[in-house]
């Protein structure tokens, strides 16, 4: 049998996969690695697929916005540190294209340059709050997650080495729902 699909596979052996790459788990028939290696790409797109929401295109979002003004403030940083020290038409332009009105000919403040680009600090702060917090200080086992979502769903037992991944999603669904009801107060 080989694993080709969200819908049959278990949520275990998958995140196994993911987490050891060893696709070879994906059958238990002696298949061409290469093969096994499309199914996988194909089931990490069905995953994908269903983890796409509009929470996670906003923080992905927020992530490259973040990213984007990183690489702008090191890159001014240290167009103004070489500048200092001898001039240079291509770091010119990378300040020109980074929003700083320069002219040749024409003394360059490089320290009000360096106060304007500390302003990119802060607004990197305030996006990093708006990500979704990550707590590594509590690393829970796919089987307490499975529990405690079967529990706050209120479903009973779900056997955690046979539950499919597209089951897994929906307890997760389930479950965060149950929570939001709960925390507004109705419980649904």
């Amino acid at each position: 049998m080989i694993y080709d699909s969200i819908d049959i596979i278990p949520a275990k052996l998958f995140f196994k996969i993911l987490q050891t790459g060893d696709v070879g788990l994906l059958s238990d028939e002696n298949i061409d690695t290469g093969k096994l290696k499309k199914v996988w790409e194909e089931l990490e797109h069905q995953h994908d697929l269903t983890l796409s929401s509009d929470e996670a295109n906003k923080a992905l979002k927020v992530s490259i916005k973040i990213e984007y003004l990183s690489a702008k403030y090191k890159s001014v940083n240290l167009a103004i540190k070489c500048l200092r020290h001898e001039p240079d038409a291509q770091l010119f332009e990378v300040l020109k294209n980074a929003g700083y009105q320069i002219e040749e000919g024409v003394e360059v403040d490089y320290d009000k340059i360096e106060r304007e680009n500390k302003a990119i600090e802060i607004i990197i702060s305030r996006l990093q709050k708006k990500l979704p917090k990550q707590d590594d200080s509590k690393n829970n086992s796919l089987d307490e997650v499975i529990m405690t979502y079967c529990v706050v769903t209120n479903m009973g037992f779900i056997d955690s080495n046979k539950i499919t991944l597209t089951q897994y999603y929906a307890l997760i669904n389930a479950g965060n729902q149950k929570i939001k009801a709960l925390e507004n107060g109705r419980e649904g």
